[in-house]
């Protein structure tokens, strides 16, 4: 028989990568904040926070909120490859199209106060959590050149 699994550990794109490196600001606050990603929410680690252009960011496919549909795409339209833009337009259409009542309510209280808690992103630009927030902040400024 054959196993079924996949690495825990994705391929870091370097070029993205070298980009947040050079893009990232200090200064954000809260300065430090404790993320909930494998134990260290529980054991309190705490990680640096930074502002990053929201152009430099990336959806990833494997979003909980969005994996049956990406599953479903994929089983009749082949392997997403979260590296190309067409594949950030589809992701983004799947955000787009789940749960717009919620979205809509994001977008009204980023509108009236700004994003209150840092999107957690992996060390390339791929989103882990925020991404419905950077479908409204996409929204929020369609047609103009955000920085990337």
């Amino acid at each position: 028989m054959t196993e079924i699994s996949q690495s825990k550990y994705r391929e870091i794109i370097n070029d993205f990568s070298k980009t947040i490196q050079e893009r990232k600001l200090n200064g954000a606050r809260p300065e430090k904040t404790v993320i909930n990603f494998r134990n260290e929410k529980k054991d309190g680690i705490e990680r640096e926070v930074y502002t990053v252009p929201i152009g430099c960011l990336r959806y990833r496919k494997y979003n909980g909120r969005i994996l049956s549909d990406i599953k479903s795409y994929e089983a009749n339209h082949g392997v997403l490859d979260e590296s190309m833009q067409e594949t950030q337009d589809i992701i983004r259409k799947f955000l787009e199209r789940k749960d717009p009542e919620n979205t809509k309510t994001l977008q009204k209280s980023i509108e009236h106060t700004g994003q209150q808690s840092p999107a957690i992103i992996t060390c390339d630009g791929f989103l882990i959590n925020g991404n419905r927030r950077k479908t409204v902040f996409d929204t929020l400024y369609k047609g103009v050149e955000i920085d990337g």
